[in-house]
């Protein structure tokens, strides 16, 4: 376990194939630069966040094409990176600290003892489907699904809608959506769920409004997605602030 501020680098992992690459990667980092957005500058003092997971070593393939059922194929190119879900993104509580549980590579349900200690549960739809055990391809069953979370004990579910943006939903409360903030370009969505994550926990634990949270995990994602591979994909603060700032 690795405590961090908000102001220095975090990072994400995932494993992501397209009709195109397939890749098992991490991510790179935030940092701040308080003059350029003022709705998002910082304490002089940050606030610490808490990353707990594990550190391995991922590997990152491109190959022309999907390979079929039982046929090998070769690879264009490859490289072995530092990963890691915890060495990535994922929030964890100590001594009161707020915990944010990315739901990513979870296909059991989550023990209903560990979901009382969660304070925020982030799950994409797909994620959600398998740990609640119901569909999720409508708003409506995404709202049930997330229903389900909320008798389990947690009070926040903030729920990746990929292309159609976010919502976080607040137990006894209105959903807030998020739409997408457009990217210039889409060259590879590994970590971009991670990198949302993420980039929700800086701003939360700075102590931002949650529109203004979806916000800056919004504009992160849309930089994310511009760039190849989890690392060099992951925005700098500055990038995410100047992206908010041009809107």
């Amino acid at each position: 376990m690795a405590s961090i501020s908000p102001a220095t680098p975090w990072q994400t992992h995932s494993l992501t194939t397209t009709n195109r690459t397939t890749h098992l990667t991490i991510t790179q980092s935030l940092q701040i630069n308080p003059k350029r957005f003022q709705s998002f500058t910082v304490n002089s003092t940050p606030p610490p966040l808490v990353v707990v997971g594990s550190a391995n070593a991922d590997i990152y393939v491109e190959i022309d094409r999907l390979p079929t059922q039982g046929e090998t194929i070769s690879a264009t190119n490859g490289q072995t990176l530092a990963g890691g879900k915890g060495a990535n993104q994922a929030a964890a509580r100590s001594a009161g600290v707020p915990v944010i549980l990315d739901a990513g590579g979870m296909d059991a349900p989550i023990p209903v003892e560990l979901l009382k200690h969660v304070d925020i549960l982030s799950p994409n739809e797909s994620e959600l489907a398998r740990l609640t055990g119901m569909p999720t391809e409508s708003f409506e069953q995404i709202s049930l699904a997330v229903a389900e979370c909320h008798k389990l004990g947690v009070k926040e579910v903030l729920v990746k809608l990929g292309a159609r943006g976010s919502v976080l939903f607040t137990e006894g409360k209105e959903p807030i959506k998020q739409g997408i903030i457009e990217a210039e370009k889409v060259l590879d969505t590994t970590g971009a769920g991670d990198t949302f994550t993420a980039a929700y926990a800086v701003a939360f634990v700075e102590g931002k409004s949650k529109a203004e949270c979806l916000r800056f995990a919004a504009a992160a994602a849309s930089l994310c997605v511009q760039v190849k591979g989890a690392i060099p994909s992951m925005p700098r603060r500055k990038a995410v602030l100047d992206l908010l700032q041009s809107l």
